[in-house]
């Protein structure tokens, strides 16, 4: 789930860039001690006229289970970049790697994706989507 609220950077006004998710998928692979986690991305990039032609953004990814533990997280400096000379551009970002303990079953699990997140952000997340179930 991106976490609403977080799913652009900066939160709240900005005059100079903007990143915004427009979509994620995830991807287990299961390797009996552990099993792997790769989150992709995609999202939308706009700057202003005098605004600058790559910036960071501040990514997390973090998994719960549904006890609402945060068992991985990765923060990650995103760098979007927007072609020269364009206003408004794509992105595409790849985390992988990510180590969860093994489980029979996975079901309940959140991965909760966001900007400038943080864990209490990505609880409240997983809260809801439980409550949504």
């Amino acid at each position: 789930v991106v976490l609403r609220g977080a799913e652009a950077f900066p939160r709240g006004a900005s005059d100079s860039h903007r990143a915004t998710v427009s979509g994620a998928a995830r991807d287990c692979a299961n390797l009996g001690a552990e099993t792997l986690l790769k989150v992709a991305l995609t999202g939308r990039s706009a700057r202003a006229a005098s605004g600058p032609s790559w910036f960071n953004a501040p990514l997390t990814v973090a998994v719960i289970d549904p006890q609402g533990r945060t068992v991985s997280e990765r923060r990650a400096r995103l760098k979007v970049t927007l072609p020269k000379g364009q206003a408004t551009g794509a992105f595409a970002h790849v985390e992988e790697n990510l180590s969860l303990p093994p489980q029979p079953s996975y079901a309940g699990w959140t991965v909760a994706i966001g900007f400038d997140m943080t864990t209490a952000d990505a609880r409240r997340a997983a809260k809801v989507l439980t409550a949504e179930r």
